[in-house]
């Protein structure tokens, strides 16, 4: 069993050297780094820390969809890069849960804010997600077959009314994919910034 780590950065070198430095590496975890042509050296600190750096000049969808073309893991991990992970052995501990649990084809965990970060919208945001499951484009594991079969994230000018990760939550719901309740927390260091969809109703059902 092997596990893909894919993290998409446009000028995240603050933080993605803490993220990059919590994943221990090791033969069955691999991570890329999908940067889009960083001007404040994401892209060094990326290779020295041991990751696979690739680089996307579109939006973020088309970032993690080409890390997960690239990888050779069974399963997807797809973080931010302004995390703090769960443990000093995360990529460990996922897979060894993993291996207990191979019903797991579609998953993501609780999503905190930094202390002093919280807004409204986070808030109402993990209300959502802790009743019901949604995927976040911060912290989603998917099977390699699964996310291929559902084509992947979508880009965002493509996704009315929804959120790229919004639209990939639906497809899979609608494709009989259970959404697990990964048992790992991720803690997201900067405020969270509100966007709304920018797609189109075209988009949408193409």
């Amino acid at each position: 069993m092997k596990l893909s780590v894919i993290i998409p950065t446009l000028n995240e070198r603050q933080t993605i050297e803490r993220l990059l430095s919590q994943i221990e590496p090791r033969e069955d975890i691999e991570v890329f780094v999908v940067d889009n042509s960083s001007t404040d050296g994401t892209a060094v600190v990326a290779e020295e820390q041991g990751a696979t750096v690739l680089i996307c000049e579109d939006d973020v969808s088309a970032g993690r969809n080409l890390g997960a073309k690239k990888s050779t893991g069974e399963y997807l991990l797809f973080l931010d890069a302004d995390l703090d992970l769960w443990s000093a052995t995360p990529a460990t501990d996922l897979l060894m849960w993993l291996k207990e649990h191979p019903e797991v084809s579609v998953g993501t965990g609780k999503l905190y804010q930094k202390f002093g970060t919280n807004n409204a919208i986070s808030e109402m945001r993990e209300v959502i997600r802790n009743a019901i499951p949604v995927l976040t484009g911060g912290y989603t594991l998917m099977k390699r077959p699964v996310f291929v079969k559902l084509g992947g994230f979508r880009p965002r000018k493509k996704c009315f009314m929804w959120w790229e990760d919004l639209d990939l939550s639906w497809r899979a719901v609608l494709a009989r994919y259970r959404i697990y309740q990964l048992p790992f927390s991720v803690v997201h260091l900067r405020p969270f910034n509100v966007r709304f969809p920018n797609g189109d109703l075209l988009g949408r059902l193409g």
